[in-house]
């Protein structure tokens, strides 16, 4: 009915558990590297829990969809039913990847409920582009590339044709920074070519990095 091998692997109606703890018919449980895996019989895996940092995680099969949620207890082991699991991504079966959202509609969705909307200044915002690289100003980029490529590759690099995003201009107090759009040079070019800016200030160049009035 049950047996303990001589490796401590514990197997109900298996007589030979090669994994933590293994029940016949049903599942199989593992433990690597502080997380327990959750598998069947045939070694899908059809989830895992992990302990890491301020609280527990869960990342599970539900249908033909990925879900990965938090906790909002950083100790399970306090009380299970206490616990609440709150999604904070979905794969879907398209391949749709859902950042709070639990129906991803594009290729990536990105919902959140700001509370400071309509008050923007805060400088809070849904999705955050982030250089950390925080030495001296050196016109550092921080933005997005557009491409239209027949790969997914590395070899996109010569065909993006766009550019948006901020340029570091200096790094004194809270740091400043000018909004650039760029475009491709030339049909043939693998480059880009700045086309408009606007300064911290907020004046406004076309075909100028430099421009002197709004």
């Amino acid at each position: 009915r049950m047996r303990i091998a001589a490796n401590g692997n514990v197997g109900i109606g298996v007589s030979d558990p090669d994994v933590l703890f293994e029940v016949s018919g049903s599942a199989r449980f593992a433990q690597e590297n502080h997380s327990w895996t959750f598998d069947d019989t045939s070694n899908n895996r059809l989830g895992f829990v992990k302990k890491s940092g301020a609280g527990p995680g869960l990342a599970a099969a539900s249908g033909s969809s990925i879900i990965f949620s938090t906790s909002d207890n950083s100790d399970l082991s306090s009380s299970v039913s206490g616990q609440t699991l709150s999604q904070r991504m979905r794969i879907d079966s398209s391949g749709n990847i859902g950042i709070g959202t639990s129906a991803p509609g594009s290729t990536l969705t990105v919902a959140a409920n700001d509370s400071t909307a309509g008050n923007w200044q805060a400088r809070s915002a849904v999705v955050r582009i982030q250089n950390t690289d925080d030495a001296a100003a050196d016109s550092r980029f921080a933005g997005v590339q557009y491409t239209f490529s027949p790969g997914d590759d590395a070899t996109a690099d010569n065909y993006v044709i766009g550019t948006v995003g901020a340029v570091l201009t200096d790094t004194s107090s809270q740091w400043s920074g000018d909004l650039v759009f760029g475009v491709k040079a030339a049909t043939t070019s693998t480059t880009i070519s700045e086309a408009m800016r606007i300064q911290t200030g907020g004046n406004v160049g076309i075909g100028t990095d430099s421009p002197a009035k709004p």
